[in-house]
Order: C-alpha cells, then sequence, then structure tokens
C-alpha cells in the first residue's frame, strides 16, 4: 500500500535527525500516517518509473502545523489566509538513496529529485500564492541553496517595507 511506502520512506529519512538537532524534526511512524491520510494535507508523491520514491506535503490550515505562529501570518499575509493561497510545506522527503540523485526533465539543467519537487509544487500554485517552510539548518545546510537555485517558483526571503519574514531561531544548551 502506498501509505506504507510514504511511512518507510520518511522514517527511514528522517530517523537519524533524532539525535542531531535540542527539538524534535521528525514524527513517529503513527504520526506520519495520520498526516499522509489527512485531507487537508495536499500530497505530491515522487515516483521514479514505478517506484514511490519521496514526497511532500502542504497544508492551507495553519493549524495542522502546531509550531507556526498563526497570529503572525494572519498580521502579514490575511487575505492570502482567508482565500486558502497561502501554503505550508509541513513536510517533504527523498528515499534516502535517492536524495543526492539529479534529474533532467525536458530542457532544463539537472537537479537534485527535492528541488525538482519543490518546484512542481510551487508552480502548480497561482502566481499570487504564498508558500512557507522551515528547515533544520543543522541538518539541512544546503536545503535553501539548492531549492532557491534549482527551482524558478521561489524568492527568499520574503521582504516587504524592510521587514524580513524569516526568523532563523538558534538553540543555546
Amino acid at each position: 500500500e502506498e501509505v506504507d511506502q510514504l511511512v518507510c520512506i520518511y522514517t527511514s529519512s528522517f530517523g537519524a535527525m533524532d539525535s542531531l538537532t535540542p527539538c524534535v524534526q521528525s514524527y513517529s511512524k503513527d504520526e506520519v500516517k495520520k498526516v499522509v491520510l489527512d485531507p487537508e494535507m495536499v500530497k505530491y508523491v515522487v515516483y521514479l518509473e514505478d517506484l514511490v520514491i519521496g514526497f511532500g506535503l502542504a497544508t492551507t490550515n495553519l493549524a495542522k502545523v502546531p509550531w507556526v505562529n498563526f497570529d503572525f501570518y494572519m498580521k502579514r499575509f490575511s487575505s492570502h489566509i482567508n482565500n486558502n493561497k497561502l501554503f505550508y510545506f509541513k513536510g517533504i522527503v527523498i528515499a534516502p538513496k535517492y536524495q543526492d540523485i539529479a534529474i533532467k526533465i525536458s530542457n532544463k539543467k539537472e537537479v537534485k529529485v527535492i528541488a525538482e519537487l519543490f518546484n512542481f509544487i510551487a508552480c502548480s500554485f497561482p502566481d499570487d500564492t504564498i508558500l512557507a517552510f522551515d528547515c533544520s539548518e543543522k541538518i539541512n545546510f544546503w536545503l535553501c541553496d539548492t531549492i532557491m537555485s534549482s527551482t524558478g517558483c521561489f524568492s527568499a526571503p520574503h521582504v516587504s517595507n524592510g521587514e524580513t519574514f524569516i526568523d532563523k531561531q538558534i538553540y543555546y544548551i
């Protein structure tokens, strides 16, 4: 079953992170299954031929993303939220053995599978849609640069009236 394949990909990809950062960065098997089955999650499944190798999850319901501050987004993007045009990437994962491979689609340059997935997701929404995501800089230091350099649909950080809307958090122990 596809759901079980997605759970397996997720746990094999994120399991090692549990001991690398001071904050929980991943779901348990039961939690990821629940998220994958949630009808308020937009799911993008990546296939290589007939093999499921990854997936992405996004939602317009910020209550489904408990670590984000709804008031922050509502103050800045109320029109987008009210019109279901602010999508939050809740998770994106590629099976470990496919994470570093590059693919070429049509006449485009070769890009990592994760970058192509972000590009596909981003470009599937109307131009005025806002897409937000977060990641661990310690673990995924390469992710933002890869996404920004490989896709044509993202620009970051989002700045308006001189205010940067990205909050970089650093944990001290």
